[in-house]
């Protein structure tokens, strides 16, 4: 009888292995996430970028797979205990096959490593500046005029979101366009900006997660996100950094937001656009911008699935001169 049991519940052993390796490197990495993401690339301290999306990319495994692992244990047991009932032993022998591809899950994760201890998974947020209320700053050597968005990977908007007790970012990088027109050395004169980007380009690292938020978005009926900016209201120098506060619009779906905006502008050195991979045939400007979006004032109906109704969007943008 005892033997008999044993081969019954053989089959669970290495998916339960398995949940164990998962249970464990999903409390080394510290995230306490929800959901497994098989690419994650995170973000790593940059001395020019302040944080910079990694090229490399790791397994980040979540309790959904530990979920899975689980289930598959019992399952096995369950099927064998009935196979081996009816006298289908080579069935039970299959089940225990079947069962073991789950510990390739661990193993790959392990496999792959993960990013230095200083990596983050989602983009933190500057630390924020003072900056004296007028216009004291500019950036001198620069020519007036229009300066355009050019799609680069570190160019992208960003909100931090907040969802059953998981913090991610909603990142939207594709069609992003736009302009910023003014006079670098004389901020008192008008300043003129408008950036948008795709709607349906939205990523968080979880597909059908991107499902839901597109539902909320319907890009197919606004398409874009869109910001605008005019004057500034304040502006000071740091170094080769330009701080600034301006107001400024986010247009969401049907609906315009009348938000301040916070940043810096910076122009591109060429050690810079080496690392970014761009051309200095013109002057190129990274700027960088933060505004926080109350969500109870969009269009994402919040049914409580989010925890914070504070969102932060953080935009960073490459931008090059144009005689246009």
């Amino acid at each position: 009888m005892k033997n008999s049991w044993f081969r019954i519940l053989r089959p669970a052993l290495i998916p339960s292995i398995a949940a164990l390796l998962i249970l464990t490197r999903w409390l080394w990495q510290g995230t306490s996430n929800l959901y497994t993401k098989l690419a994650l690339k995170p973000y790593l301290p940059d001395p020019d970028l302040g944080w910079r999306r990694s090229d490399d990319s790791y397994v980040w495994l979540g309790l959904d797979v530990l979920a899975i692992c689980v289930a598959v244990a019992i399952g096995v047991v369950v099927v064998t205990y009935f196979v081996r009932k009816k006298g289908f032993a080579r069935v039970s022998l299959a089940m225990e096959g079947l069962a073991a591809l789950v510990l390739l899950v661990p193993l790959l994760a392990f496999i792959g490593g993960a990013p230095p201890d200083e990596a983050r998974e989602t983009q933190p947020a500057e630390e924020a500046r003072t900056i004296e209320s007028g216009i004291a700053g500019s950036l001198p050597n620069l020519p007036a005029g229009r300066y355009v968005v050019i799609e680069q990977k570190d160019a992208a908007v960003a909100a931090q979101m907040v969802a059953g007790g998981e913090k991610f970012e909603a990142r939207f990088a594709g069609g992003l366009k736009g302009f910023l027109e003014f006079d670098p050395g004389d901020l008192s004169q008008p300043i003129r900006a408008e950036i948008q980007v795709d709607a349906k380009s939205i990523k968080t690292g979880i597909d059908l997660r991107d499902t839901h938020a597109l539902e909320e978005l319907k890009p197919e009926k606004h398409p874009t996100l869109r910001f605008t900016f005019g004057q500034m209201t304040s502006a000071q120098n740091e170094g080769d950094t330009l701080l600034f506060e301006a107001a400024g619009s986010m247009f969401l779906g049907d609906r315009t937001h009348e938000l301040p905006f916070s940043g810096s502008i910076t122009r591109i050195s060429p050690a810079l656009a080496e690392k970014l991979g761009v051309s200095l045939d013109t002057p190129h400007l990274l700027v960088k911008a933060s505004l926080t979006l109350t969500l109870a004032d969009t269009i994402i109906e919040n049914d409580g699935t989010f925890d914070k109704d504070e969102v932060p969007v953080l935009i960073t943008l490459i931008l090059k001169h144009t005689k246009k």
